[in-house]
């Protein structure tokens, strides 16, 4: 029962960029705020199946949740489409982060080893950087006007997801205890 809303839309879901967030008429039970990446959206709407979800697709590096203009148009979508969840889905972007190039002087198996392990501790240490981040917009997103009365009211189920590219693992982020979980596939 999802309509599209933008010439790049994903079927079944309404899918959308921040300026046409208030034009969103239909009502939803989810919101998801995510990252503009096509792996993520593909496995997104894999695991949605038929739900009822507007996408809002933006960079993640924009996410700005005290931004007047994105606060109007959440605090008019959500009052209009009567969405009870939001998902905010963020990723470690690695793309820009490449181990050394492999040397081509014959070096040792143990200077390869003592590379890759570098490399290894630099992208855990680059994605946790990541899930800070992340973790400090989903607080933003909690205590913007737009969502912070019917959070705490409870009329709005906030859910912060997180997939770590590095190893390929989705975490949960629960902002009560401001830690991250495993998400964990059903049997």
């Amino acid at each position: 029962m999802i309509t599209s809303l933008a010439t790049q839309s994903i079927e079944p879901f309404a899918v959308c960029y921040p300026s046409e967030l208030a034009r969103l008429k239909e009502s939803f039970d989810w919101l998801v705020i995510t990252h503009d990446d096509t792996n993520l959206l593909e496995a997104l709407t894999d695991a949605l199946g038929d739900k009822s979800t507007a996408i809002l697709k933006m960079k993640q590096s924009s996410w700005d949740f005290n931004d007047d203009n994105l606060q109007t148009a959440l605090a008019r979508a959500l009052q209009q489409t009567q969405t009870t969840h939001i998902m905010l889905l963020g990723c470690a972007d690695m793309a820009d982060y490449v181990l050394d190039e492999p040397p081509t002087d014959g070096s040792s198996a143990l200077d390869t080893y003592h590379r890759l392990r570098r490399g290894a501790t630099n992208d855990h240490a680059t994605c946790r950087s990541e899930q800070d981040r992340f973790a400090n917009r989903v607080h933003q997103f909690l205590d913007s006007e737009a969502i912070r009365g019917a959070w705490s009211a409870g009329r709005l189920a906030v859910c912060g997801l997180f997939y770590r590219s590095v190893d390929g693992v989705f975490v949960v982020y629960d902002p009560d205890t401001r830690d991250y979980k495993p998400l964990l596939a059903a049997n």
